[in-house]
């Protein structure tokens, strides 16, 4: 071997030893290698570790449509007829945003605006028209006849000005003979004609909401029994409507037989009668005649005292939610509840319970004295026990019960044992409402200071 290839082998060997020699990861020349640099650069491939928004990233449609209404008023001071043109390419769909959107910016929207210049505003499904928009006169109501497509929901809500004859012979103009969602919550002049109207013209009604209306019961019930097809049925806060009324309107005296062949509510799913004045003869009617089918029961603000069929094993209901706030429960009813919980089925089926304000009267929506409220610390402990056997809750309001947390503060008292076990399986995060918040804040505040007094 030449010397020259014997001292290549030399050096070579050295190098090797002295790299083996190298302390793990201490600097070496390659650290300043312009290709390293180049590999170590930000790249737009790289993994993302920054942490998702709270809010989803809003929709391009979303965007424009904000910043449409947001700037609706300049637009058509510079281009209005050309914006008129795009507008009326507006898919049938974005409509009914347009529109709310509109009204939360400018509330102020004239008959002649929606009307006059813009008749493509009454057109897509649902169309919607709300007290909110404090021009709408019932010319307006009566250009809905005009549509050229008629919607299959209509949403009028909080219209108080519009006459009951108004609404009538809009709906006696046979175009809402399709119609199956009908939304008249807050129109309080609606009355018979109205009633009567929707009996003969919208038999194809799936949903139907009279919430704080004054239809009359007589008038429903007709509503009721031509329209067989109903699942939705909202009837909060009418005048008049008791057991004896109630009875007629759901058709629960299979004495008075209907003709051949009909067969009303037979698919009812949703009943709210909050603010009326039924009691336990009418929810033990109900627990019989739709206890099986029933998914949704309001009797919030009742003057129901002790409903046993709540209580009662049997085929009963099949609710997914029920809300009895702010009735005046009694505490042996309270005490039956606690001791053998609800009927046997809810414990496999309901998920919202909204029990709020227990023991409180009826007749008033605040929440009342706190001598009248039943629910206490030691029932609360009990019916923990007992809501523990509900597999598919998600959902408890205890809201207004301001006797909760007068008998035991801190960790092991019944609220916070509530909480820990109850509150742990809902999805619904302010499930107690501000009571638990404050309740927990306070106590533990309380517990300091005494610790203070004692300790300085």
């Amino acid at each position: 071997m030449s010397k020259r290839a014997a001292s290549s082998v030399k050096e070579g060997s050295s190098k090797k030893r002295s790299k083996k020699n190298n302390a793990f990861g201490a600097p070496s020349a390659e650290d300043q290698s312009p290709l390293l640099s180049q590999v170590s650069a930000p790249s737009s491939t790289g993994l993302s570790v920054r942490p998702p928004p709270s809010q989803p990233v809003p929709s391009l449609i979303n965007i424009c449509v904000n910043v449409f209404a947001q700037n609706l008023q300049s637009l058509f001071e510079r281009h209005k007829e050309e914006h008129q043109q795009w507008l009326k390419l507006l898919p049938d769909r974005l409509v009914p945003r347009v529109l709310s959107l509109l009204t939360s910016s400018y509330p102020g929207l004239s008959h002649a605006f929606i009307i006059a210049d813009f008749k493509f505003f009454l057109r897509g499904d649902p169309i919607i028209l709300t007290g909110a928009m404090s021009k709408i006169t019932s010319s307006t109501i009566e250009a809905l006849s005009t549509v050229q497509t008629a919607p299959k929901e209509l949403h009028l809500i909080n219209l108080d000005k519009i006459s009951d004859a108004v609404f009538a012979s809009l709906f006696k103009t046979g175009k809402f003979t399709d119609l199956q969602v009908l939304k008249l919550r807050g129109c309080v002049k609606v009355g018979q004609q109205t009633t009567a109207a929707i009996a003969k013209h919208c038999r194809k009604l799936k949903s139907l909401n009279l919430n704080f209306t004054h239809a009359p019961p007589s008038g429903i019930a007709d509503v009721t029994a031509e329209c067989t097809d109903l699942e939705v049925l909202k009837l909060a806060g009418i005048p008049h409507i008791n057991d004896a009324y109630l009875s007629n309107i759901l058709h629960m005296d299979f004495a008075k037989k209907l003709p051949k062949g009909r067969k009303p509510l037979q698919h009812l799913r949703t009943l709210k009668i909050k603010h009326t004045q039924i009691t336990d003869v009418s929810v033990r009617k109900i627990a019989g005649r739709f206890g099986s089918t029933l998914s949704r029961l309001d009797v919030s603000f009742c003057p129901i005292r002790g409903p046993l069929s709540l209580l009662e094993d049997g085929p009963g209901w099949v609710l997914e939610k029920l809300s009895f706030t702010s009735t005046p429960l009694t505490s042996q009813w309270m005490h039956g509840f606690s001791s053998f919980g609800l009927s046997g089925n809810l414990k496999h089926t309901l998920r919202v319970l909204h029990m709020g304000a227990l023991g409180a009267q009826a007749s008033t929506s605040a929440i009342t004295l706190q001598g009248n409220l039943t629910l206490n610390d030691e029932l609360l402990w009990a019916i923990t026990d007992v809501l523990t056997e509900f597999q598919v809750l998600e959902d408890v309001s205890l809201v207004g019960n301001s006797k909760l947390g007068l008998a035991r503060a801190g960790e092991d008292s019944p609220l916070s044992r509530f909480v820990r076990i109850i509150g742990r399986k809902c999805k619904v995060s302010v499930f107690l409402k501000y009571m638990v918040t404050v309740y927990l804040i306070l106590s533990r505040i309380f517990r300091y200071l005494i610790w203070l007094l004692y300790h300085d």
